[in-house]
């Protein structure tokens, strides 16, 4: 049987990062075309700087002591620092493609192309330490991760499959 517990919520239509507008003080930030950033004065809308991208940017923008955060994914995608001000790239991490990234004490955790979980300097986009999965017994049975991860102090939760078996799954929790 089915119980009814409430009224359904609306659909949420998605919207994705390439096309919306990021504001940050007074600047806005957008995709111009598919692979040029532009920013903006909010006002004016005066082009302060445009960045041109090799591959589409999939996640949303974060800024933090004035660099922008964000990754691209198609193409060879990366993880990059660019300076809000100037528009000049601090760093592009090479990831095959980021989807997702989140933060761990001021730093960086995505995963790369190979599966494996990195944190990265969010200051200088230099690999501080990297995580290669592998089942628990095996010295070659190797996991990739997914990008979704959950954080819960110094403890990562994450989902692996292995390489020729998509479809197998495995909780992970890895000590940060």
């Amino acid at each position: 049987s089915m119980n009814e517990i409430g009224e359904s919520p609306e659909p949420i239509k998605e919207t994705y990062s390439d096309t919306k507008t990021f504001t940050f003080g007074e600047f806005s930030i957008h995709m111009a075309s598919n692979f040029i950033m532009e920013c903006t004065y909010q006002n004016t809308q005066i082009t302060i700087w445009k960045l041109k991208l090799n591959a589409w940017l999939y996640t949303d923008i974060l800024e933090k002591s004035g660099i922008l955060y964000f990754g691209t994914a198609g193409h060879g995608g990366r993880f990059y620092g660019v300076s809000l001000n100037s528009g000049s790239v601090i760093f592009a991490y090479d990831t095959g493609g980021t989807t997702e990234f989140h933060w761990y004490q001021g730093n960086v955790l995505l995963v790369d192309r190979k599966g494996d979980i990195i944190l990265l300097d969010s200051e200088k986009g230099i690999e501080m330490k990297r995580f290669k999965l592998k089942l628990t017994g095996s010295k070659k049975y190797k996991l990739n991760a997914f990008t979704q991860m959950l954080i819960i102090d110094n403890n990562l939760y994450a989902v692996a499959y292995p390489n020729k078996k998509f479809y197998d799954f495995y909780a992970l929790c890895v000590d940060l």
